[in-house]
């Protein structure tokens, strides 16, 4: 595998974007997972602001979300402005992913961080009518 032959996995593309952040952008636990092992950085955000985090939260799997928490992805990171300033909890919540809320939750998240509009996750949910607690 091309992997085995250590390349540079944190390169990113002229949007900011890294291999990892594809993988968990489009839900490719395996690929995310040898890439991490490979040491990709969980950490960073691309050219607009969007983390990794807040990437695999979007594509749905939850898997991906519990293996970046394990390697200490931070449970706090916002989105860039264009993107409401929302943390990875904000948008579980936003899609109604009920379990990787409870994922998130596990991880101690400040649930005192407001979005864009000044919204705590609790009211964010309240507002769903509950949904994704």
């Amino acid at each position: 595998m091309i992997l085995s032959r250590e390349p540079n996995v944190n390169v990113t593309d002229q949007n900011g974007l890294s291999a990892l952040s594809i993988a968990a952008r489009e839900g490719y636990f395996e690929i995310a997972e040898q890439l991490m092992q490979c040491g990709a950085y969980v950490n960073v955000s691309d050219r607009f602001g969007n983390s990794i985090l807040a990437s695999a939260v979007r594509s749905g799997n939850v898997n991906i979300v519990k293996m970046l928490l394990d390697r200490h992805a931070d449970v706090n990171a916002r989105d860039s402005a264009s993107f409401e300033n929302r943390t990875a909890l904000h948008l579980a919540i936003d899609k109604s992913f009920t379990d990787m809320v409870l994922v998130l939750l596990e991880k101690k998240p400040n649930l005192e961080l407001k979005n864009k509009v000044k919204l705590r996750f609790f009211v964010i949910s309240c507002r769903r009518g509950g949904r994704g607690l």
